[in-house]
This record gives C-alpha cells, sequence and structure tokens, in this order.
C-alpha cells in the first residue's frame, strides 16, 4: 500500500536497536525526516530489558544478526506472555535475504521484516502499514505475539471463519 498522505508519527515512540552505530543514526535520522520526534536507539543489546522496563515504546525496529545476544533472543524475550510489552510491534532488519533466515525472524514473532539496504520510502510504508494492521496476535504457552505460519498450521479456519484447533493446544487470539 502506497501512502500519499503524511502521517502524522510525532507521538509515536520508536526503538532502533543494531549493533552498528552508522545504522542506528541513520534509521534515526529517516525516523526523524517522517515527523518523529520519539526516537531511541541503541548499540548495547544488554541495555534493552532495563530500557523497556522504564520506557513504553510503540514501534520496535530490530537488527536480526548481531554479536552476542542477536535479533531472535531480543525478540524471544520481547514475546514472552509475562512481559508488558508483548504486543509491541517490532520490524526486524535484516542483511540476509535466505529463506531461513526470514523464517526464523517471522516464526519468532517478528511483524515486518525489511531487508537492508534500506529505502526511506520502504521503512516509511512499512510503518504506516503497521500502525494501521488490525493485526491478530495469540497467545500460546509463554508465547504472546502476532499469529504466525506455525499457529496457522495448529489452526483451521472453517466455512463460517470461525478459527477450530485441531492439536489439543491451548490458545487465546488477543488483542494488542
Amino acid at each position: 500500500m502506497e501512502y500519499d498522505e503524511i502521517m502524522d508519527l510525532k507521538d509515536v515512540s520508536f526503538l532502533v536497536v543494531d549493533d552498528k552505530k552508522f545504522m542506528c543514526d541513520l534509521v534515526r535520522g529517516m525516523l526523524k525526516a517522517f515527523g518523529a520526534r520519539k526516537v531511541h536507539s541503541m548499540i548495547d543489546v544488554q541495555d534493552i530489558p532495563k530500557y523497556l522496563d522504564q520506557q513504553r515504546i510503540d514501534v520496535l525496529i530490530l537488527d536480526w544478526v548481531m554479536p552476542g545476544t542477536g535479533g531472535a533472543a531480543i525478540l524471544r524475550d520481547l514475546r514472552l506472555a509475562s512481559n508488558p510489552m508483548a504486543t509491541t510491534p517490532c520490524i526486524v532488519l535484516t542483511g540476509y535475504a535466505n529463506r531461513s533466515c526470514i523464517d526464523r525472524a517471522v516464526d519468532g514473532g517478528a511483524d515486518m521484516i525489511l531487508l537492508k539496504p534500506l529505502s526511506a520510502k520502504m521503512l516509511y510504508t512499512r510503518i504506516c502499514n503497521l500502525i494501521e494492521s488490525n493485526r491478530q496476535y495469540i497467545q500460546v504457552g509463554d508465547y504472546l505475539g502476532p499469529v504466525t505460519k506455525a499457529h496457522h498450521n495448529m489452526l483451521d479456519t472453517v466455512d463460517d471463519g470461525i478459527i477450530e484447533n485441531n492439536t489439543g493446544a491451548e490458545y487465546w487470539l488477543v488483542q494488542p
């Protein structure tokens, strides 16, 4: 979907996490150019849990491949049902376009994935799509996040649009 109108992002808070300072600066600059005023960035992923305990954010923009604690571990912790920030939308950035990397990010609970090098137009379009979407979230066990391909395989939709569970797993569809 293309956006001809400018979406007001001044009250949307963002956290950009990337181990490369220049990438954090680039994404921050793009977000500021889009009108966002509440943009924070981190290159030290060890500080993320403490930051998220103290600050409420609306959108997390997360690099997938980082040394030490990578994006997968951060996303897994974010999507814990016990985490009050579990339904925070997450855009994953990655330079790896292979199917297994993308599948791992989607199955881990990424709302969207953007490939590097990143264009401002693509970032803006994805943020607008994310903000305007009515994405369904699901809680299965300790996971609370977007409905993934694995969840779709676990659930079937019958003719009247009602979702049926064919696995015996306990789940809840929730509104973020």
